[in-house]
């Protein structure tokens, strides 16, 4: 419960520029299991990034201006890949992170999502 009074205290108070969450915070976030909110933050969280991920990674601008689609580079998950497998992907990775490179979880949240989903699925070549 205190991870997500923190979170949302941070979004509260956070100034309109809207400072990204690091990947330590949405760990911490996923870890706490007693609080309901914690989790659904946490899966809903991972869930849109990789959405966004996805989905701005399947298209791109021509010359003309026009989104066209393009092959995926980043990551290429599965058809109806769970929501809690896409949690384990990032959990697992950032424990690996933390044993090597424990400054680096103080990076924003989404590239990391990226790394974890690219290096557990990559897109064939």
């Amino acid at each position: 419960m205190r991870t997500l009074a923190v979170v949302l205290s941070l979004m509260i108070c956070a100034p309109a520029s809207a400072e990204e969450l690091t990947a330590s915070l949405l760990y911490s976030t996923c870890l706490d299991k007693e609080y309901l909110p914690s989790q659904q933050l946490c899966r809903f969280y991972i869930l849109g990034a990789v959405q966004g991920l996805e989905y701005g990674d399947e298209a791109v601008r021509n010359d003309q201006g026009v989104f066209v689609e393009r092959k995926k580079t980043h990551f290429c998950l599965p058809p109806s890949f769970p929501q809690a497998q896409m949690v384990a992907v990032f959990m697992s990775a950032m424990e690996r992170l933390k044993a090597s490179y424990a400054k680096d979880l103080e990076s924003p949240a989404v590239p990391l999502i990226d790394a974890a989903m690219t290096n557990a699925f990559p897109c064939p070549k």
